[in-house]
């Protein structure tokens, strides 16, 4: 199984080095593929296995709202207190594109007008082919910036802005991210959303759907 393979090849690297760290991030689950982290009969054999209590990325208000999604609770590492968390509605109920693009184009135009580089903004849908949409939607509303995926923007240096799935985007950061109606029930996608913001987070949600 490759797998297998995977993890002992890995605990043949870490072993010799007693003070060698290695980290793991258990709580992003929604990877489709193998990903070749250890079994966890391997890892039950470890005695410096500890769990990570402290967020470091969020800001502490974002750090308490992405706690509802958790089975563990975390605290901030820090005291920077960042923005305060926006949960606002889409007042066509998000069913078309375009629609949703005009209702987030103000939020959207206060952000950069405030200063904040659209390149440190990330709008982030529930799946690729509705963020595959939106992008085409905010291309009319915004033709002087480039709106691109997550693989895209990778190495981009130019004035640009992320429009993709909250999975696609899994594991990277945005100082601005906004989540264009969220699963809320979903809490493994929810957790994976949240914790993208390293200073604001923005929701927008139906009106009629209810957060937790």
């Amino acid at each position: 199984m490759a797998q297998e393979a995977l993890s002992n090849q890995l605990f043949d690297v870490v072993e010799p080095f007693q003070s060698l760290w290695v980290f793991f991030d258990f709580e992003q689950c929604t990877h489709e593929e193998e990903t070749g982290i250890p079994l966890k009969a391997e890892l039950e054999k470890q005695g410096y296995r500890t769990t990570l209590d402290y967020v470091i990325r969020n800001p502490v208000r974002i750090c308490d709202y992405s706690n509802k999604f958790r089975v563990k609770q975390r605290s901030a590492a820090h005291d920077f207190n960042g923005c305060k968390v926006e949960e606002l509605c889409l007042d066509n109920k998000g069913i078309h594109p375009d629609a949703t693009a005009m209702d987030i184009k103000q939020r959207l135009l206060d952000l950069i007008e405030s200063g904040i580089n659209p390149s440190k903004i990330a709008i982030l849908e529930k799946t690729e082919d509705k963020a595959k949409h939106l992008r085409t939607s905010l291309k009319r509303q915004f033709p002087e910036i480039q709106l691109l995926n997550t693989e895209e923007a990778v190495n981009k240096k130019s004035t640009h802005m992320v429009v993709d799935s909250d999975r696609r985007f899994s594991g990277l950061e945005r100082h601005v991210v906004i989540l264009i109606q969220p699963d809320f029930k979903n809490r493994q996608l929810m957790l994976s959303g949240t914790t993208r913001a390293t200073h604001q987070l923005i929701i927008f949600k139906s009106k009629f759907k209810r957060c937790l």
